[in-house]
């Protein structure tokens, strides 16, 4: 059996005026999971990748 997996590399991206949700909807419809790679957001971010059903890791890295 073939997988597919998406991988997003976001920072900040929780603000009202961004897509992030909707990235997260669309990338579920082509991939089996979600692999999101948080690059020091001081936001939810990291919290809303985590909530979506579809992803599967966060990794958070260290800003600077």
């Amino acid at each position: 059996m073939t997988r597919c997996v998406g991988a997003l590399l976001v920072r900040n991206e929780a603000a009202p005026d961004r897509y992030l949700q909707r990235a997260l909807d669309n990338a579920a419809l082509f991939a089996e999971g979600i692999v999101v790679l948080d690059d020091g957001s001081t936001d939810e971010t990291a919290a809303i990748c985590r909530a979506h059903p579809a992803v599967i890791a966060v990794k958070t890295l260290a800003s600077g």
